[in-house]
C-alpha cells in the first residue's frame, strides 16, 4: 500500500472509531443544560462509550502497524515491539485521562446562562443557547483528540511500513554486499530533507547504522538558529526511515571495492576549519586524544588573554 495511502486510511479509521463519541458527548450535553462537567463524565454510560472506543481504536491502530510491517518483514522483530509499545501508549489510561480533561476543559469553556426578565429578548432562551454551544464545544475537544490520536498512529504505521522494508532488504542480502543510501530523486532536489540528502550516497557495511554521518545541528536558515537532526526512533538507523514520510532506500552494492570515508551527495560541504563526523570516526585515537587536549590548552589560553584585557580595560 502506498504510504499516502495507508496515513489517511489509519487517520480515517480512528477518526470514526471517535465520531459517535463526540455525537453522544453533544447529545447527552444539549439535553442537560443545567448539568456540569464533572456530571457529565462521571455517567456510566459517557464513561462506558469513550473506554470502548479507546480500545476500539488501540486495535485498530495495532493491526495497522502490523499490517504496515508484515507487508515487507514476515519475522517478528525487536522494532515491532517498540510500535506496538508506542501504540499502546497512545491509548493508555494516561491518554484517557488527558481526552477526559479535554472534555471537561470544553465543557467548562461555556458557561451556563439563564434569563433575565426584562433584560433578555422575548423568544431567547439563553439556556438553551449556551447547552448548544457547550455540546460543540464537548464534540470538538473528542475530534481534536481523534485527529491527535489518528496522525499518531498513521505514523507508527508509517515507520513500521519503511523499517520493515529495509529490514527485509538488508536480510535478503548475500554476502560481499554493502548498503547505499538513496534519495528518491537522483539528484537529490532543493526540496528533499537537508538530512537525507547529507546521507545520500554514504556507504557503509550492512550491519552499521548510518546515524554518525548525520552529524550535529545546521544553521538551516542562515539566521544563526540551529536545527537538530531529526530524532532516530529507538537509535535505530540502519536504513530509512530517517524521518516520517522519508521516501529514501537503501541500495545494495557491491563491497569488493575500496570505499573512501562516506560522504553525502548533493549537500554543501562544511566550511573551512571545521571537521564532520565521518572525519572524527575515521580519525586515529592517538590523533583525536592530541587534538582534545589542544583544545583544552587553547581554550585555557585564551581564557587566560581575556581575562587580561579586561584587566586594561577597567584599568586594573
Amino acid at each position: 500500500m502506498a504510504q499516502a495511502d495507508l496515513a489517511s486510511e489509519v487517520i480515517a479509521s480512528i477518526r470514526a472509531v471517535f465520531a459517535p463519541v463526540g455525537v453522544y458527548l453533544a447529545l447527552v450535553t444539549r439535553n442537560n443544560p443545567y448539568s456540569s462537567a464533572a456530571s457529565l463524565l462521571d455517567r456510566p454510560d459517557t464513561a462506558a462509550v469513550i473506554a470502548d472506543a479507546f480500545a476500539e481504536a488501540r486495535s485498530h491502530a495495532r493491526q495497522a502497524v502490523q499490517s504496515a510491517w508484515y507487508e515487507h518483514a514476515p519475522v517478528t522483530e525487536t522494532l515491532l515491539g517498540e510500535l506496538l509499545a508506542d501504540v499502546d501508549h497512545a491509548y493508555s489510561a494516561a491518554a484517557l485521562a488527558h481526552l477526559r480533561a479535554e472534555i471537561h476543559a470544553a465543557y467548562s469553556s461555556v458557561p451556563p446562562a439563564e434569563f433575565v426578565s426584562g433584560v433578555t429578548p422575548p423568544g431567547i432562551n439563553p439556556g438553551r443557547e449556551a447547552a448548544d454551544a457547550r455540546a460543540q464545544a464537548v464534540q470538538d475537544a473528542v475530534e481534536n483528540f481523534a485527529r491527535w490520536a489518528g496522525l499518531r498512529s498513521s505514523l507508527s504505521a508509517d515507520v513500521a511500513s519503511g523499517n520493515a522494508r529495509t529490514l527485509a532488504q538488508l536480510e535478503s542480502a548475500g554476502p560481499g554486499l554493502r548498503k547505499r543510501w538513496r534519495t528518491s530523486k537522483q539528484p537529490p532536489g532543493p526540496k528533499t530533507c537537508y538530512w537525507c540528502r547529507k546521507l545520500n550516497g554514504v556507504t557503509i557495511p550492512l550491519h552499521e547504522s548510518f546515524a554518525s554521518f548525520l552529524g550535529g545541528p545546521v544553521d538551516l536558515t542562515g539566521h544563526g538558529h540551529l536545527t537538530q537532526p531529526p530524532h532516530l526512533y529507538h537509535g535505530w538507523l540502519q536504513g530509512p526511515k530517517l524521518h516520517p514520510h522519508c521516501q529514501c532506500h537503501v541500495e545494495l552494492v557491491p563491497g569488493d571495492e575500496e570505499i573512501p570515508v562516506p560522504q553525502g551527495e548533493g549537500i554543501v560541504p562544511a566550511p573551512s576549519g571545521f571537521v564532520s563526523a565521518a572525519e572524527v570516526q575515521a580519525m586515529p585515537e592517538g590523533r583525536y586524544r592530541a587534538l582534545v587536549e589542544f583544545l583544552r590548552a587553547a581554550a585555557h589560553e585564551l581564557g587566560q588573554v581575556l581575562e587580561r584585557l579586561g584587566r586594561l580595560v577597567h584599568g586594573r
